[in-house]
């Protein structure tokens, strides 16, 4: 409105979210403004073909794209000027998993490190607990940073730390997804998401228990330099 006091909220395609808040991404490493889209829909398409599918959160099976973002292009122009083409994008808010950012149980974190030899000790590896410090190693970004999410996350870790054999394959799924965990790991690989294999990675709970991995951030894909300038 004229005074700027009520939002104006918005539904696009079949989100089921009116909002005011999107991204409006550039995508200027990719012309064809397509990995990140197209990627991210290739993420809920495999989530969508567990077939422990129907056991999955609720919450998460009621979201956009099962966890991913989506988007669709759009042609910007300012004053008149015409910019060029950019996508419209789900932002990284509750929404995009279906949680709500007042639970205390929602709860979506980032990873911040990537994989590289000097960072191969690092709580993003599941090889050192993390020390609940937001943005270091993981962000949060839903829900509210606590000692309960720590604890939580670190209770994965040191799982994954101290158990090998029989113990770790009986007690894994006490604490990770671990279909979403191979998913993961075989999808990165599938789209060369170089930057995806630790970094970027989403971990999201809805009940400070298990954690289930998502993607994100997948416009250096399929080859793609982190700068556009090589394949």
């Amino acid at each position: 409105d004229e005074a700027r006091e009520t939002k104006l909220k918005k539904d696009f395609k079949d989100w089921n979210h009116p909002g005011n808040k999107f991204v409006l991404k550039a995508n200027y490493i990719d012309h064809s403004h397509a990995r990140n889209i197209v990627s991210a829909r290739l993420w809920g398409e495999v989530v969508a073909s567990r077939p422990d599918y129907s056991s999955l959160p609720v919450e998460m099976r009621n979201s956009p794209n099962n966890g991913a973002v989506d988007g669709f292009p759009i042609k910007v122009y300012y004053n008149g000027t015409y910019e060029g083409i950019y996508t419209w994008n789900i932002g990284k808010d509750d929404w995009m998993w279906g949680m709500d950012e007042n639970n205390p149980n929602h709860v979506l974190l980032c990873a911040e490190s990537n994989t590289d030899g000097v960072y191969k000790e690092t709580p993003c590896n599941f090889r050192k607990t993390w020390g609940g410090t937001d943005g270091t190693n993981w962000s949060v970004e839903v829900g509210a940073n606590s000692t309960a999410v720590k604890n939580s996350l670190n209770a994965l870790i040191q799982f994954v730390m101290d158990n090998d054999g029989d113990d770790f394959r009986n007690g894994i799924g006490n604490y990770l997804d671990i279909q979403s965990a191979i998913d993961y790991y075989v999808f990165q690989y599938e789209i060369c998401g170089l930057d995806g294999l630790a970094k970027n990675m989403l971990l999201a709970t809805y009940d400070l228990k298990v954690w289930h991995c998502g993607a994100y951030d997948m416009d250096s894909t399929f080859g793609l330099w982190i700068d556009g300038s090589k394949f």
